[in-house]
């Protein structure tokens, strides 16, 4: 069972074991929501679900695309910690990110407006988010900017996970923290569009990638207003 003293290896390792039953698991869930999506005429269809193993309880999200893509997404529970763990992809290397329940509980109540949802539910609807960017980082501390807001996190080196720890909805913002927001989120709509109609791996949507850094630089006064967060970050 996945327990909180784990390192991001020995996290890693044991979501490896279970990933050919979750596979398994997996296809025929595909094969309804595809159905759904034949049947609705809509761009998309997801659903999350949750998914027992002796090595951990999980929530596993689907999202169907028209245009054929599939996104598949699990993330594990680790109840001392309260906190779903999943592995992702940070400067093309793989690793484990955790989300904390507070956090999630946060964009429930902050976003979607709505403290009744099961924790699945609130997973199916943070991932709907789709892209996220960093707004600030000095290596322990981090602020991400997504569709709906920003999460605050840190990084745990001890055991090398990345630790989203709180979420902050675009109504709090300050004014200077706003426009830093702004400027990344105009980004990421513009990264969606050309993911979607190109696709994830096409040269078009890679080129933009590379070119979106060097863009949305921000000014020094954008700059300082994430400096505010960090404090933000260590009081939650």
């Amino acid at each position: 069972m996945i327990v909180a003293t784990m390192t991001s290896t020995e996290i890693f390792n044991l979501m490896k074991k279970d990933l050919d039953r979750i596979r398994a698991y997996v296809v025929h869930r595909e094969k309804e929501l595809t159905r759904e999506l034949r049947k609705s005429r809509r761009d998309m269809v997801s659903q999350a679900y949750d998914y027992h193993t002796p090595n951990a309880d999980y929530v596993l999200v689907l999202r169907c695309l028209k245009n054929g893509y599939v996104s598949r997404l699990r993330f594990a529970f680790i109840k001392e910690s309260l906190e779903y763990v999943t592995i992702g992809t940070v400067g093309g290397l793989k690793g484990i990110v955790s989300y904390s329940v507070h956090l999630l509980r946060r964009f429930a109540e902050r976003a979607l407006h709505d403290t009744s949802l099961p924790m699945r539910k609130i997973l199916l609807k943070f991932t709907q988010q789709d892209v996220s960017s960093c707004l600030y980082s000095d290596g322990d501390f981090f602020v991400t900017a997504c569709e709906q807001g920003i999460c605050l996190g840190k990084y745990d080196k001890k055991r090398g996970v990345i630790l989203n720890r709180t979420f902050v909805s675009i109504d709090m913002l300050k004014d200077s923290q706003m426009q830093a927001w702004e400027k990344i989120n105009r980004y990421i709509s513009l990264a969606l569009e050309v993911k979607h109609e190109y696709g994830l791996y096409s040269d078009r949507f890679q080129n933009l990638l590379r070119e979106i850094p060097v863009e949305m630089s921000l000014s020094i006064d954008e700059a300082r207003s994430t400096l505010i967060m960090r404090k933000m970050i260590v009081q939650q």
